[in-house]
């Protein structure tokens, strides 16, 4: 974008996360699958993983698709006692959406693999975060928050 574009009305700026119309999210959602398609087609992936993304894309609604079920809640709280290692890919899909992209807690390189191991990271902020901290994550990403208002 050119400098003298950002002061032009007819330019529509992005929606932000969470704030996009059912269209959008539509296009979205398709332009991810045909790109996962384009992945296994070149042979990036496999099958597997081909096929679980693609029910991700399918199952996917923003926010809710990051959602702590009570099953993630014990398994979280048994990280936090040391009594679990994260080992569920689900919970750590969830767990890095959270961090790495609502919070913005994980450091970029973490994130990308390059400086650090994000399942580990993951392990070490939820052993290491206060407890108040938290319940105020499993409380904003369980549904709680919005059954409470």
């Amino acid at each position: 974008m050119r400098l003298n574009e950002l002061n032009n009305p007819k330019v529509k700026l992005a929606p932000r996360a969470g704030h996009e119309t059912p269209e959008q999210r539509e296009a979205r959602r398709e332009h991810a699958k045909k790109a996962i398609a384009n992945n296994f087609n070149k042979g990036f992936i496999d099958k597997a993983i081909h096929d679980r993304q693609m029910k991700d894309q399918d199952v996917a609604d923003g926010p809710s698709s990051f959602h702590l079920t009570r099953d993630n809640i014990q398994t979280i709280l048994a990280i936090r006692a040391g009594r679990a290692e994260l080992l569920d890919d689900v919970l750590y899909d969830k767990l890095f959406q959270i961090f790495a992209f609502e919070t913005g807690d994980m450091p970029y390189g973490t994130a990308k693999a390059r400086t650090g191991d994000p399942y580990q990271w993951i392990e070490k902020r939820i052993a290491s975060m206060p407890l108040l901290e938290l319940k105020q994550l499993i409380r904003q990403y369980s549904g709680e928050a919005q059954r409470s208002v």
